[in-house]
């Protein structure tokens, strides 16, 4: 069976759920460069939170990019942790 390439256009958020059990820990790991929308994070946060505890908030980027500027101005109010290529100083 042929896979199809992922379209550049299509956002990525990804939710890890460990287990079915409603208060199970949850992981929100998210492709920063390719979702255009980060003022939706609490939006994003609520429905993963429905599925558990948010325990890992990790956004993917190159943070020298101009198109993740956006994302770090949230990145303290949510608790999202930085990862990908991330400066010397950005304290992670």
């Amino acid at each position: 069976m042929a896979r199809r390439k992922k379209s550049k256009a299509t956002a990525t958020v990804l939710v890890i759920q460990q287990n079915t059990l409603a208060s199970s820990p949850v992981a929100l790991l998210i492709d920063g460069e390719n979702v255009i929308a980060p003022d939706m994070i609490a939006y994003i946060l609520v429905e993963a939170g429905k599925m558990g505890g948010v325990v890992i908030r990790q956004v993917y980027g190159n943070w020298t990019a101009p198109s993740m500027h956006p994302w770090k101005e949230m990145m303290t109010h949510y608790a999202l942790e930085q990862m990908g290529n991330v400066p010397a100083n950005a304290g992670r």
